[in-house]
């Protein structure tokens, strides 16, 4: 069982306090599928903060007890002090985010999520099945900063615009945090909720990717290229495009192996097959300090 005395409880749901962590319950493989369907029904209620969190993160699922001999599950996350401590801050502002993420995850599967806990843990341990607990993917803190409206003053230009398709939101939302963490400014819409509320969004979006971006990222698909809102936004970007010849604008990313109507078939692609979002992202920072 988990001795681990330094553990800090996100959410607990009902019943009594006490936890003890006994193993890490779900397969890799299986935990994916599983997280994938939680952050979609996250997603369809609105509670896109809280599907972010689930998304970002490399939650474990645990199996628990305590000493009343309960069993239930816990979402847990091995972390770093400095990481345990930003956590503690921000655990009253995320309270209701993490109630969502647990009863959303204890309705797609078969899992009670009664807690959702981070522990301190600098190295790789070994459970009762002999399994290493998977390593962190990507800095706590970081991922913590707020990714909403609320926070964000929109800027007059940005680095990257992303145009996509809804069936790329996870995409393009992983890229949008990317960036911003390494210091680009960037257009993704959920960034900017507040200020697109009530706007004339025809309007706003051919300003974004007509006039106020430097570069314009699209992920291109079938449901790309055939959707109303991405085909504004393509003819907008590549608007720009043409008036702008001495450098490159647009930077596709390949979805799948659809043709792009109006895009040059010989224009440079990067290709999800290819690259992680990550990967590219690291790229994009690079053209932009370039």
């Amino acid at each position: 069982m988990c001795d681990n005395p330094t553990m800090l409880q996100l959410y607990h749901g009902s019943g009594s306090t006490e936890i003890q962590l006994i193993r890490v319950e779900a397969a890799s493989d299986e935990w994916l599928s599983l997280k994938d369907a939680a952050i979609r029904l996250l997603r369809a209620r609105g509670d896109e903060r809280a599907a972010e969190l689930l998304y970002v993160f490399p939650w474990q699922v645990w199996e628990g007890t305590n000493g009343f001999n309960d069993e239930f599950y816990a979402l847990n996350l091995p972390t770093t002090p400095e990481e345990y401590v930003r956590l503690q801050e921000v655990k009253a502002l995320e309270q209701q985010q993490f109630r969502a993420i647990a009863e959303a995850v204890t309705e797609v599967t078969s899992f009670y999520i009664r807690f959702i806990t981070v522990n301190i843990e600098s190295r790789p341990r070994r459970d009762e099945r002999g399994d290493s607990s998977p390593t962190l993917e990507r800095p706590v803190a970081a991922s913590l900063r707020p990714v909403g409206p609320v926070k964000d003053a929109m800027p007059a230009t940005f680095d990257v615009a992303i145009s996509f398709a809804g069936t790329e939101r996870q995409h393009a939302q992983q890229l949008a945090i990317a960036l911003r963490e390494r210091g680009v400014s960037v257009f993704y819409d959920n960034f900017y909720a507040d200020e697109l509320w009530g706007q004339d969004l025809a309007a706003f979006f051919d300003d974004v990717f007509r006039k106020r971006a430097r570069y314009c990222v699209m992920f291109v698909s079938g449901e790309y290229a055939n959707r109303m809102w991405t085909t504004h936004e393509r003819k907008s970007a590549m608007a720009r495009a043409v008036a702008d010849r001495e450098r490159e604008y647009i930077l596709p990313i390949r979805v799948d192996d659809t043709d792009l109507p109006g895009l040059p078939p010989s224009i440079g692609y990067l290709s999800l097959a290819d690259r992680s979002v990550t990967q590219i992202a690291e790229l994009l920072v690079k053209k932009v300090r370039r």
